[in-house]
């Protein structure tokens, strides 16, 4: 059985794709490499993604890169993206992972840093102990923090709360809520980091800033705390632990959106 699965949009990802396969193979993790679209064969990856045992999944993708959100969609295992960039210098795709609607959290890397998404498969892969919520110093007030203790509790999992932390213990899984304009800063570390940049009112030339920023650690959207949490979930759930709340949350996803159908279709009849 594969322990991670990697999925790529398109062979001419190579350039990404191949030193990612390399780091596995130096640390000895075993995986399953498919060539599968979002957009031109998605049967096949649908049957692709519900029909592995992998624990992880890696998924890349240039353009509008679909790819790991629709991955997402299919799975309660952690999604770590990896967009690769060709237009916009990877803009696009970075946002496409990242900017995920709330519920199904991609966990990102910058453009093209294969490297940093083998670390964290190969951190998960040796098991996490607990979460540990991070505030930074001069960071703005935001809904996020509360959003992603909110989403922990219902979900069952405890957390520790740091300030301004080091990431000390690569045991721990930390949830870091930074202000964007910070967040190039955050100390680099052999830790598993899920940066939620956290910002009041944003702009279109924010996402410039918040795709610098992401040269390191994995992301979630911009004040997304509870795909913050969601994602620490799943990336503690390599053993199954919290398979049942997982799945309980995305039936109750699924169900809340059917009703708002149903209730729009009933009204437009009328």
């Amino acid at each position: 059985m594969p322990e991670v699965l990697v999925v790529f949009g398109s062979a001419s990802d190579a350039n990404v794709f191949e030193p990612l396969l390399s780091e596995f193979q130096s640390s000895k993790t075993s995986f399953d490499f498919r060539v599968l679209s979002a957009h031109r064969t998605p049967k096949e990856l649908e049957k692709a993604v519900v029909g592995s045992d992998a624990k992880i999944i890696v998924a890349g993708a240039g353009l509008s890169a679909a790819l790991p959100g629709v991955i997402a969609a299919h799975t309660i295992r952690p999604v770590i993206a990896v967009p690769c960039g060709s237009t916009f210098h990877g803009l696009d795709a970075f946002l496409a992972s990242v900017q995920t609607p709330s519920g199904i959290p991609v966990l990102s890397v910058g453009v093209a840093k294969s490297s940093e998404a083998a670390k964290h498969c190969v951190n998960a892969l040796k098991g996490f102990s607990s979460v540990v919520l991070v505030e930074r110093t001069g960071t703005e007030s935001s809904a996020a923090p509360a959003k992603c203790e909110e989403k922990l509790n219902e979900l069952g999992v405890k957390f520790e709360e740091e300030t301004d932390s080091n990431y000390s213990d690569p045991k721990k899984i930390f949830i870091d809520f930074v202000q964007l304009e910070k967040a190039a800063a955050l100390p680099e570390t052999n830790a598993t980091v899920i940066v939620c940049a956290v910002k009041g009112s944003s702009s279109a030339s924010d996402s410039m800033e918040f795709l610098k920023a992401a040269g390191k650690h994995l992301w979630v959207g911009l004040n997304r705390g509870e795909n913050a949490a969601i994602a620490a979930v799943e990336l503690l759930n390599l053993n199954g632990k919290f398979d049942s709340v997982l799945d309980a949350e995305r039936k109750n996803l699924r169900e809340k959106l059917l009703e708002s159908d149903k209730e729009i279709k009933n009204k437009l009849a009328k």
